[in-house]
C-alpha cells in the first residue's frame, strides 16, 4: 500500500493506492475527498516512460499518479502533498 499526505492549512487527505488491484481510497474532509478521488481516477495527458503523451487515469499506476499529483494537483486543489 502506497501513500500521499495532502495538506491545504488546516486539513489533511490521505490517498491510499493498492498497485496491484490499482484501486485507492480518499480519506479526509468532504467534500474535497470526493473531487480528489474523482480527479485521481480521471485520464488525463500525460507523460509515459518513453517521453510520450498518453491519456490515462493516474489511479493505472503508481508512477502516473507521482507524476499528476507532482505537477497538477497544487494548481487544481492548493494542496501539497508528502508521498509515503
Amino acid at each position: 500500500m502506497r501513500k500521499i499526505q495532502l495538506t491545504r492549512d488546516q486539513d489533511e487527505w490521505v490517498v491510499e493506492y493498492d498497485p496491484k488491484a490499482r484501486t485507492l481510497t480518499v480519506g479526509g474532509p468532504a467534500p474535497e475527498a470526493s473531487r480528489l478521488h474523482l480527479w485521481l481516477t480521471t485520464p488525463r495527458t500525460i507523460i509515459d516512460g518513453n517521453g510520450g503523451m498518453i491519456v490515462v487515469a493516474p489511479s493505472h499506476r503508481w508512477t502516473h499518479m507521482k507524476q499528476a499529483v507532482e505537477t497538477d494537483l497544487y494548481g487544481d486543489f492548493l494542496m501539497k502533498a508528502t508521498f509515503r
